[in-house]
Parts: structure tokens; sequence; C-alpha cells
């Protein structure tokens, strides 16, 4: 049993296939290639706005991580003030203790 292939040199131009179509089954014809067609735009769109919300949405992601970074930041800088206050404090508090013991020692 021998198939008909697209390859097949028996195959006519695709320009030939109104003459080989009765007149409602070109229209049908010309009908599902303009669905086609149309379908094709339409997906196009799609994809077109998928990109365009796409890149908002980086866009957003960015702002929102730059934001992030931000608050670590200042984060980060109230840990250390915090410590650095802690340290002077602890400083003062041993410097007020050496005073003490050191009067105390000087007493007669």
């Amino acid at each position: 049993m021998a198939q008909n292939t697209n390859a097949g040199s028996n195959q006519q131009p695709e320009s030939d296939l109104p003459a080989k179509l009765a007149q409602p089954a070109w229209r049908n014809y010309q009908y599902f290639l303009e669905r086609l067609d149309e379908a094709i735009q339409l997906q196009l769109q799609a994809v077109a706005q998928q990109a365009t919300h796409t890149a908002a949405g980086q866009e957003d992601w960015q702002r929102q991580r730059s934001r992030l970074q931000a608050f670590a930041t200042l984060a980060e800088r109230h840990r250390t003030s915090e410590a650095q206050q802690e340290s002077r404090q602890e400083q003062k508090t041993q410097d007020e203790f050496a005073a003490r013991r050191n009067d105390y020692d000087q007493a007669p």
C-alpha cells in the first residue's frame, strides 16, 4: 500500500489547490486559514502581553529587593549602634568601678 507524502514528486503546488476543491470546500479551506491567522495573531498578542507583565513584575521585584536591602542596611546600622552604645556603657561602668576602687585604696 503506497502512501502519498508531501515530499513526493506527484504533489502539485498549493496554488493548484483551488482547482482540486469544490467551491464549498475551497471556502471552508479559506475560512480555516483565516481562523488560523486570527489564532496566531491572538497568541502573538498574548505573548506580548505576558512579556509586558513579566517586565513589570521584574521591575517591581527589583524595587522591592532594593527596599529590603535598604531595611537590612538600616537594621545592621542599628545593631552596630546598639553594640557600640552597650560597649560604651560597659566601659563607663568599669571606669567608675576602677575609680571607686582607686579611691578606696587611697583612703587612710
